[in-house]
């Protein structure tokens, strides 16, 4: 059962008024089922013939006819007689009228715009256009800055036989909920159903499903389209499915899996300076070893880089630079790491994408390694006899029991055990420092603490 909406279409010139019947235009089948169905019908014509265009639609406007132009002119000066007409206070009765004549014949070819006075206040002159805000909020995440192409179509991708294929993501949006519901719709708990937050959300899920498709297409770079449908739910909640054409990545679409483009703008030195600073747990030797090759090989090539702006391939032809002017490949090797570690302490910090310092290849020497030799036992007796002074026991202590000099100079005389045999007990290592060779006690390496036995 149709149920139109009564309009009055009044004649201009002649005054006569003549009822006319349009259809109510609803969505629901509840209020009007024949509505509802041509608008579903149109939703799917319309999807059909728009979800595979190839190409965008040429929305170009065609240049105006003599006429049009004519009447445009005509439009202008009549405006401005008015005006003129307003300042002096003289009645401008005649020029409204004949301005809405031109607007009617203006109109009338199919111009495309607004020329008429809609907005036109009580005195005749021009109200101005409210401009709408879209700055957002400090306290929410910002969005990669790229500029929106004039396009529809996301894109395309190409098979090796030759097809092409153009995907689309659905996607479903909702608000959480307000409290548990009865079958019926009702709340179970009237106390505990937050009423408040379920107005808010009926009052302005438009607003916000406005401002996700903006900041949808700010995110893309293009003008995303879609087509989607509110499913009614019983616990009151607003529910939207869309089906948006092109292929969006994921990431861009959850939330902090995708990295600000600003943060990746800083100088690689203030990153290092903030990884330095979180060094704090590791041993003093392997501190002190990154700082001295941040210092020496990569602040010099890349301290003023921007974190985002540094390639791997720059990085490959600085190691390779190392090597070329004498450096021993383990040492642009170690060199190498401290820069791997520092993108990776940027990529934690969400200012890259990934470690590009990851894929570069350490460099060889090019010479196969010798392999070690060991002493016998004669030979190490030989060793021994051969040394003399009060360090001669040391040759023996090394050999037999495989300490590191470090570890050796550690040693206290409370570190000498007798049980279950005689042997040393490892708790401390003695080591020197690089930046001017400061002796100072630390953990034994891969911290081995325990007896040592011969």
């Amino acid at each position: 059962m149709l149920r139109p909406v009564q309009l009055r279409r009044t004649d201009r010139l002649t005054g006569e008024t003549v009822p006319v019947m349009v259809p109510c235009g609803a969505t629901l089948a509840s209020i009007c089922p024949p509505c509802a169905e041509r608008a579903k019908v149109l939703s799917m014509v319309q999807c059909r013939e728009g979800w595979h265009l190839e190409d965008d639609p040429d929305l170009t406007p065609g240049l105006p006819d003599e006429m049009q132009e004519f009447c445009l002119i005509l439009r202008a000066e009549a405006q401005l007689r008015r005006d003129t007409a307003a300042a002096s206070g003289e009645d401008t009765s005649d020029y409204d009228q004949l301005i809405d004549e031109l607007d009617i014949e203006i109109t009338r070819p199919g111009i495309r715009g607004t020329v008429t006075t809609r907005g036109s206040s009580g005195d005749g002159s021009q109200r101005c256009r409210r401009s709408r805000s879209t700055r957002r909020r400090q306290d929410a995440r910002p969005l990669p800055a790229r500029t929106i192409a004039p396009r529809t179509i996301g894109m395309v991708y190409r098979s090796p036989d030759g097809k092409r294929y153009r995907p689309s993501m659905f996607l479903t949006l909702t608000c959480d909920s307000y409290g548990r519901v009865r079958d019926d719709g009702a709340p179970a708990d009237l106390a505990a159903y937050d009423y408040v937050r379920a107005a808010r959300d009926a009052i302005h899920f438009a607003a916000l499903f406005d401002r996700f498709i903006q900041n949808l297409r700010r995110v893309l770079g293009y003008e995303a389209q879609y087509f989607g449908g509110v499913e009614p739910q019983k616990r009151l909640a607003p529910h939207v499915h869309l089906a948006v054409r092109g292929s969006v990545p994921r990431p861009l679409l959850r939330l902090g899996e995708w990295t600000d483009p600003r943060r990746g703008r800083v100088p690689l030195s203030d990153v290092a300076a903030e990884w330095l600073n979180s060094r704090g747990l590791v041993k003093r030797r392997t501190r002190e070893s990154d700082e001295s090759n941040w210092r020496n090989y990569v602040r010099p090539r890349f301290g003023n880089w921007p974190v985002a702006a540094i390639t791997a391939a720059e990085i490959s032809a600085w190691v390779g630079g190392l090597v070329d002017r004498g450096l021993a490949p383990a040492t642009a090797t170690r060199a190498l790491a401290t820069f791997r570690s520092i993108l990776a302490f940027a990529v934690a910090d969400g200012r890259v994408h990934h470690n590009v310092a990851a894929a570069v290849r350490r460099p060889t020497s090019g010479r196969v390694r010798r392999e070690g030799q060991a002493l016998s036992l004669d030979e190490m007796h030989v060793l021994t006899a051969a040394c003399a002074g009060r360090y001669r026991d040391v040759v023996p202590v090394l050999a037999l029991a495989g300490l590191r000099w470090g570890e050796l100079v550690g040693l206290q005389v409370g570190d000498r055990v007798s049980v279950p045999g005689p042997g040393l007990r490892l708790s401390r290592a003695v080591l020197a420092s690089e930046g001017g060779g400061a002796l100072y006690v630390d953990t034994l390496k891969n911290n081995r603490a325990g007896p040592c036995r011969w």
